[in-house]
């Protein structure tokens, strides 16, 4: 494993923390003693963590096609004669 993948995976660990915290309005509107609203503020919790990584996959992914397009004009550039 590479060092950067090993720093990553350190990094991610260490912040999984933060990303369980809503604003303190929505986490005040979702605590309640009512079983049914513990449910509801338990879904919202998991709805912020699957919607918040969605743009950064999506600029990481946009990055990924646009270094590969890079990578392969530039090893083109290299093969051509002259």
């Amino acid at each position: 494993m590479s060092r950067s993948f090993i720093l990553f995976i350190l990094v991610s660990v260490a912040l999984a923390g933060s990303a369980w915290a809503q604003c303190p309005m929505c986490k005040s509107a979702l605590d309640s003693s009512d079983p049914a609203a513990a449910a509801y503020g338990s879904g919202f919790s998991w709805g912020t963590l699957v919607l918040v990584p969605a743009p950064f996959l999506l600029l990481g992914l946009m990055g990924l096609v646009f270094w590969n397009s890079f990578r392969k004009a530039r090893s083109r550039e290299s093969l051509a004669p002259r």
